[in-house]
């Protein structure tokens, strides 16, 4: 049976408002692997809208996989500064356990930007 490689960050690809959640995520022997998922927010919808959007496609990405959500907040990207810069939180987990955690695996995922803490 091959293994699947869960990756650490998800659906951050361009510049622009993301919200995000971080989660421990939980192979076959109940390893654990930090993850973090994105969605680009859209300006015609609320922020609790983006993240119920966000959490529907994670639950479809994988269904068989247990997930813990730690939290989340809101990411902003720009190639112009070269920077991502971390902050807000999800309206019902509120803010992941480590946000220094948060900026390490984006730091590591995009090493060319400089990851910022808001809050």
């Amino acid at each position: 049976m091959a293994k699947t490689r869960i990756p650490q960050v998800s659906g951050l690809e361009n510049d622009g408002n993301y919200v995000f959640v971080a989660m421990d995520v939980y192979n076959a022997a109940g390893n654990a692997t930090f993850a973090i998922r994105c969605r680009q927010a859209d300006p015609a919808l609320s922020e609790k809208e983006c993240f119920q959007l966000l959490m529907e496609a994670i639950n479809l990405e994988n269904p068989e996989v247990l997930r813990y959500t730690l939290g989340g907040g809101r990411l902003s990207v720009s190639s112009a500064n070269g920077e991502i810069v971390i902050g807000g939180s999800h309206p019902t987990f509120g803010l992941e356990p480590d946000r220094q955690k948060t900026a390490k695996v984006l730091r590591y995922a995009f090493p060319n930007r400089a990851v910022e803490i808001l809050c």
